[in-house]
């Protein structure tokens, strides 16, 4: 019946779309976004590209009131954040990591800086001018790690027009506690020295009350939130060929980690409460960023270089039992990623569009895991490992599109891609299990060479019109056990590898007033990496083991529409359907052989969409009103731990004018209860899991010159 309703609400949209545009109808575009992205590292038109991409420009993104990238994605079919306190993974087509990983399979840049963690993928969205999702295999352009996809998050750079932008905004969670949010931030660009010398300054501040109480302790604001974040680029354009710019960049957070509640069980609680009874439970995160780009442009080619670095520390305290007994762990990751690109391409407009670069990196992690309890008898740490992972990379790599003939484009591509990983992992302190020895040491050398290739059809049915058919390899990296490995043949695993297939087809309509975009996409991986209980514990259920021994599908469908049907109005849908299935996922675990063969894959919702409209009237008023949803998921592959479709509906009513802007908004207007992880309690049969905001209305203030 769902599928029944979902399938004649598209017939229905399509017939709206169609009896809003007369054929006739040939003025310009008024409201629909700039199509520009570098999804390809080179700016094209994205209904070019024959990439499936979901575009947020600045204007959407403010109009929409998305704070950060978990919002983000409840406007993007078929990707889902699996977020809490302190890591956000990004999970595109149902492709996902396993639980204990730090890297992402979706790749997340800044500015062309790399942020190589899941912990580092949810920032907050200040003075954006775009943002790019890009689904399926990016290994060809990016290199490692990007097996689901890329975002890109392009900043806005400073020129001749002086431009700044102060905001304030204050909202209320509708919880016992009616915890605040309050968030401002400011920025300001223009010239020093007209059209030779820039500067762009940026600043953020987020101080939320949060909206979850402890029942063991009665505190309020476990879950609080302290973040503040800055940026500034400086930009030179001596020539007109030659454009310099470096930018830097802060964050810093200072978080509560009392979000995950026992939803069953003799220590459930329910909704916005925690049973922790533990005070120090919290989340410090430090981060820091320099990149220098230099793009020159010669004739007939384009000239890029970017020398980055990226600094990134996290320690947060996390409750073992999760409701009030004494064990908690605290966790540490940090990184230094030192990256150097140079890359050359064609103009556009000739037979041959072309593209060629090397890449090279050095990056060390250091991660510590203490777990440690209360009660006096203990002293030391049940479980304190800390591993050194050293990574130096390199790639080379090329795209080529040739236009055939007049209406067929051949894209193709290849990396090489090559990694030397050395890894450590020292315990000095194994309390626990009495029959390890007193200290455990594993280290070893691995190397990856890689090539992952890349092609793609297109014709041009129109010139607004075009068809493709596309094929990539996707590749996530192998690495080290870091945090419970327990014997030298379970101290590493190997690289995952998929290959995706999509067939899409873009397109515009009446002067680019209304834009039709789908794809049908087919996934398969191999070598999936997964954790399982290892047997060889001997009875302690939280000692996992990370083998290569998965094979998993994924495949589904997209479709995005934007029209911009009269003044000050436009309408947007976006709609997915994935299906995922487990082929081959067996395992002798410390509870027995476990067969997950014919389950579906975590944290992919079989549906899901979104459906708004933003408008303008001419006096200033402005309203837009947006429903997104997701259809139910499995928070594991054992498929006992399943969350339900929901929907959340949001609205903003406000005014503006050339300067000022007062908003009034809702998110969450019928404070749907929906969980955003979902997890098993050492195979207990009791679930822990994170729910999503409740509803939150408040007001933004904004003043622009």
């Amino acid at each position: 019946m769902k599928r029944k309703k979902l399938t004649l609400g598209l017939g229905l949209a399509a017939l709206v779309l169609c009896l809003a545009f007369p054929a006739q109808a040939e003025e310009p575009s008024r409201n629909l976004e700039d199509l520009t992205v570098t999804a390809q590292k080179k700016e094209e038109n994205a209904q070019k590209v024959p990439i499936a991409i979901d575009l947020f420009s600045e204007q959407k993104i403010e109009d929409l009131g998305l704070g950060d990238m978990s919002e983000v994605v409840m406007y993007t079919p078929n990707v889902f954040m699996k977020t809490n306190a302190a890591e956000s993974p990004i999970i595109i087509r149902g492709i996902s990591s396993f639980k204990s990983s730090f890297l992402s399979p979706t790749g997340f840049y800044v500015d062309d800086v790399s942020y190589p963690l899941s912990y580092m993928t949810n920032p907050g969205l200040w003075d954006i001018q775009r943002i790019e999702v890009l689904k399926g295999p990016q290994g060809t352009l990016y290199g490692r790690n990007t097996e689901a996809g890329l975002i890109n998050v392009i900043t806005r750079q400073p020129g001749n027009q002086v431009r700044g932008k102060m905001e304030f905004s204050l909202g209320s969670y509708d919880s016992d506690n009616n915890g605040l949010n309050t968030q401002a931030g400011a920025s300001v660009s223009g010239p020093i020295l007209e059209d030779k010398l820039y500067l762009g300054l940026a600043v953020h501040a987020l101080n939320s009350d949060g909206f979850r109480k402890d029942l063991a302790t009665g505190e309020d604001g476990v879950d609080q939130e302290r973040h503040l974040a800055g940026r500034g680029i400086v930009r030179f354009t001596p020539l007109d060929k030659l454009d310099v710019s470096f930018s830097a960049g802060f964050s810093n957070q200072d978080d509560g980690f009392g979000v995950y509640r026992l939803v069953n069980g003799p220590k459930a609680s329910d909704r916005y409460t925690v049973n922790s009874g533990d005070p120090d439970l919290g989340k410090d995160e430090n981060g820091n960023n320099q990149s220098l780009k230099i793009k020159y442009r010669g004739l007939g080619w384009n000239l890029v270089s970017i020398t980055s670095r990226q600094d990134y520390d996290i320690d947060f305290t996390s409750d073992m039992d999760f409701a009030d007994g004494p064990s908690y762990a605290r966790f540490g990751f940090n990184d230094e990623l030192y990256s150097q690109e140079v890359r050359i391409s064609s103009e556009e407009g000739g037979v041959l569009s072309w593209l060629v670069g090397l890449y090279g990196f050095k990056e060390d992690t250091g991660t510590k895991l203490d777990i440690r309890n209360r009660l006096p008898k203990f002293t030391s740490s049940f479980w304190n490992p800390v591993g050194d992972i050293e990574t130096n990379g390199n790639a080379l790599f090329s795209q080529v599109t040739w236009h055939i003939m007049k209406r067929w484009r051949l894209t193709a591509g290849l990396r090489y891609d090559h990694q030397d990983i050395s890894g450590k992992v020292v315990n000095n302190s194994t309390a626990m299990m009495p029959f390890l020895p007193s200290r455990l040491s594993f280290s070893e050398d691995l190397s990856y060479d890689e090539l992952l290739p890349k092609f793609a059809l297109a014709f041009d049915l129109t010139e607004n019109s075009n068809v493709y058919l596309s094929a990539a390899k996707g590749y996530q990296t192998g690495g080290y056990n870091y945090s419970m490995v327990m014997s030298p043949d379970t101290f590493t695993y190997e690289p995952e590898y998929s290959w995706s297939y999509e067939l899409g087809s873009k397109n515009t309509f009446f002067n680019n007033r209304l834009i039709i975009n789908g794809n049908l996409f087919y996934v398969d991986i191999t070598d999936k990496q997964i954790d399982v209980n290892n047997p060889s514990a001997r009875g302690v259920p939280m000692a996992p083991d990370i083998q290569n021994a998965g094979k998993v599908h994924s495949y589904g469908a997209e479709l995005n529409i934007q029209a911009d049907v009269m003044p000050g109005l436009v309408l947007f849908g976006n709609f997915g359907i994935l299906k995922t299935n487990i082929d081959q996922w067996r395992f002798a675990s410390n509870q027995g052989v476990v067969d997950y063969e014919g389950n579906k894959l975590a944290y992919a919702p079989e549906y899901s969409f979104d459906l708004g409209a933003r408008y303008r009237h001419e006096s200033g008023l402005f309203l837009a009103a947006a429903i997104t949803g997701k259809g139910e998921y499995f928070g594991d592959p054992a498929n006992r731990m399943k969350q339900e479709a929901f929907e959340l509906v949001n609205l903003r009513l406000g005014y503006e004018t050339e300067s000022f802007d007062a908003v009034l908004w809702c998110k969450n207007l019928f404070d749907q209860e929906y969980f955003t992880v979902l997890d098993e309690m050492m195979s207990s049969g009791v679930l822990k899991a994170v729910e999503g905001d409740p509803r939150m209305v408040g007001i933004t203030l904004r003043y622009r010159f």
